[in-house]
């Protein structure tokens, strides 16, 4: 069973790896994934259970975790903070919560991102 919907889109996907003992982090090898990615801003509890504002939501088969970064689009980029636009601007943005929401059957699972 598949939840008929559709994944229209392209997005790239970097999962968070370890702390890069700086503040930071490091980041896996980008992942080209199908979405449907709406922009819409939202109030969501983040994992930490914080409330936040996110202006996006992402929905996707793909198992994604919090603290990964979505950049609607395809790049190679391999650190998600250094995709910008024209203007500098970065557009890869970390993922703030998800949702996994089972099929009736529970064999398959929809996964919602909050950006």
């Amino acid at each position: 069973m598949t939840f008929g919907l559709d994944y229209p889109q392209k997005a790239t996907y970097w999962e968070r790896s370890v702390d890069d003992a700086y503040g930071g982090y490091s980041y896996g090898t980008p992942e080209i994934i199908d979405v449907r990615w709406e922009e819409r801003e939202e109030e969501v509890v983040s994992g930490g259970g914080e409330l936040v504002r996110s202006h996006a939501v992402v929905w996707s088969q793909n198992r994604l975790l919090e603290g990964g970064y979505l950049f609607l689009g395809e790049t190679t980029e391999t650190d998600p903070t250094k995709v910008v636009d024209v203007n500098g601007k970065e557009v890869a943005y970390p993922i703030r919560r998800i949702r996994s929401i089972p099929s009736l059957d529970a064999n398959e699972f929809e996964n919602v991102s909050f950006l």
